[in-house]
C-alpha cells in the first residue's frame, strides 16, 4: 500500500497530522493539527485522512 500524507500510526490507532501554514500559526496558536481517526484499520484510516485533508484544502466533492 502506498504512502498517505498526513496519516500517522501511534500504537494501534491512526491519526491525522498536518502542519499549518505560517500565517495560520499565530491565529490558531499551534503549529500543527492532530486528531485521532478512531480506527485501527489502515484502509478506513486512509479514507478518513483523505477526507480531512480535502477539507483543509477546500476541495469540494
Amino acid at each position: 500500500m502506498g504512502i498517505t500524507p498526513y496519516l500517522v500510526l501511534r500504537g494501534t490507532t491512526y491519526y491525522f497530522r498536518m502542519a499549518l501554514l505560517r500565517h495560520l500559526v499565530k491565529k490558531v496558536g499551534r503549529a500543527e493539527v492532530s486528531t485521532s481517526l478512531r480506527t485501527v484499520h489502515r484502509k478506513e484510516a486512509t479514507l478518513r485522512c483523505r477526507y480531512l485533508s480535502n477539507l483543509c484544502f477546500g476541495v469540494q466533492f
